[in-house]
């Protein structure tokens, strides 16, 4: 497969270089994401599937601890 970084979530939107970014697809995560923070999970629907490619979801770093890869998050942005 073949990845693309489209940029990182914060407070419901997903941001480039500051800048909001308004394609389908990172409107279609944004919403996703912020659903799953909000706790709101009767929302999403049993196809819904979220992964990521061993970087950490917020800052992007590889993750390495067994725990880590399976949140999406390191130690440190989990605890944020």
């Amino acid at each position: 497969m073949n990845f693309k970084r489209i940029g990182t979530y914060f407070s419901g939107k997903i941001y480039n270089k500051k800048n909001v970014v308004n394609i389908p697809t990172a409107t279609a995560i944004a919403w996703v994401l912020s659903k799953v923070e909000e706790g709101k999970f009767d929302l999403l629907n049993e196809n819904v599937e979220i992964s990521h490619t061993g970087s950490c979801l917020r800052c992007g770093r590889v993750l390495t601890d067994g725990q880590s890869i399976e949140r999406g998050l390191g130690p440190t942005c989990s605890s944020k």
